[in-house]
C-alpha cells in the first residue's frame, strides 16, 4: 500500500463533514497506517482550532502520524519550483509547494483536495492507483 502525505484540504474535509470520498480516503489511510503528515500540514491544521480542547485532541491525532521533515534543500527546491510557477503566470501558496516537495523527496503521494497540486511536482493520490492494496 502506498504512504500518503494528506494535505490540509483533505483534513479540512474530514473533519468538517465526515462522509464522502475524501473524507473516507481520510479515514482509511489513518488506519492503515499509511497516513503522514508534514509540518506546514500541522500549523494550518492547529490555525484553525476553535478551542483549547479541540487544540489538544487535533495534536493527539497528528502526534500518532508519520511525520515528514522539511529539509534545508526543499526550501531551495520549492523556491525553484515557485519561479516556475510564476513564469507560467500562475501563484500557488508557499506551503503546498513546500508540502510536495517533500512528498516527492520521500516518494509520498499526496491525498488533496486543491486545484494547483496538479501544477505541482509530487504524485497526486487516487485510490483506485493503490495496486499494492
Amino acid at each position: 500500500m502506498s504512504r500518503v502525505l494528506i494535505d490540509t484540504s483533505a483534513w479540512v474535509h474530514f473533519f468538517r463533514s465526515g462522509e464522502g470520498l475524501v473524507s473516507d480516503e481520510v479515514a482509511r489511510l489513518v488506519g492503515s497506517g499509511n497516513a503522514w503528515i508534514a509540518g506546514p500540514v500541522v500549523a494550518e491544521l492547529l490555525h484553525g482550532t476553535r478551542s483549547p480542547r479541540e487544540r489538544r485532541e487535533l495534536a493527539v491525532l497528528l502526534g500518532t502520524l508519520p511525520y515528514a521533515d522539511v529539509e534545508r534543500g526543499d526550501w531551495e527546491t520549492a523556491g525553484d519550483t515557485l519561479r516556475g510557477l510564476r513564469e507560467k503566470g500562475l501563484t500557488v501558496p508557499l506551503s503546498d509547494v513546500v508540502i510536495a516537495t517533500v512528498a516527492k523527496r520521500l516518494n509520498l503521494a499526496i491525498l488533496a483536495v486543491d486545484w494547483h497540486y496538479d501544477e505541482l511536482p509530487a504524485r497526486r493520490w487516487a485510490p483506485q492507483a493503490d495496486v499494492d492494496g
